[in-house]
């Protein structure tokens, strides 16, 4: 058995759990750029850069289990929760901006679990 797998098998299951509702989250942010009412004055492109392209910045990081990433992705995260919360509200709770709401709190609670279950990871393929 190589390092490499031994680290992963020792991989909290806040890590896997945190890494699908993040993925779940560029998902869903990517879906709700053009469907169900996508702005009739704004460009679609742009648009979808704007609200996925910083999550997709995180993603080599939260694959290989750094909780400096986990951390600076918190950060990252309670910015667009700001942006849906707000949304959500003025709009009368539509599922378009209350999903991913969720999504952010969820992402948040279990990558503070993964980093406190797992102090001192650098990340896969690190020496430790």
């Amino acid at each position: 058995m190589t390092a490499y797998a031994t680290q992963r098998q020792d991989l909290p299951m806040a890590h896997w759990i945190g890494l699908g509702i993040y993925l779940a989250l560029i998902a869903l942010m990517a879906l709700t750029t053009f469907w169900p009412d996508p702005p009739e004055d704004a460009s679609g492109t742009l648009r979808f850069s704007l609200r996925v392209l910083p999550l997709l910045i995180f993603v080599p990081g939260l694959l290989r289990a750094r909780n400096m990433t986990y951390i600076w992705a918190s950060c990252v995260v309670m910015v667009y929760f700001m942006e849906l919360s707000v949304t959500a509200y003025l709009r009368d709770w539509p599922w378009s901006s209350t999903l991913p709401m969720i999504l952010t709190v969820l992402f948040f609670i279990v990558a503070m679990v993964k980093i406190r279950k797992d102090p001192r990871n650098p990340g896969l393929g690190s020496q430790r």
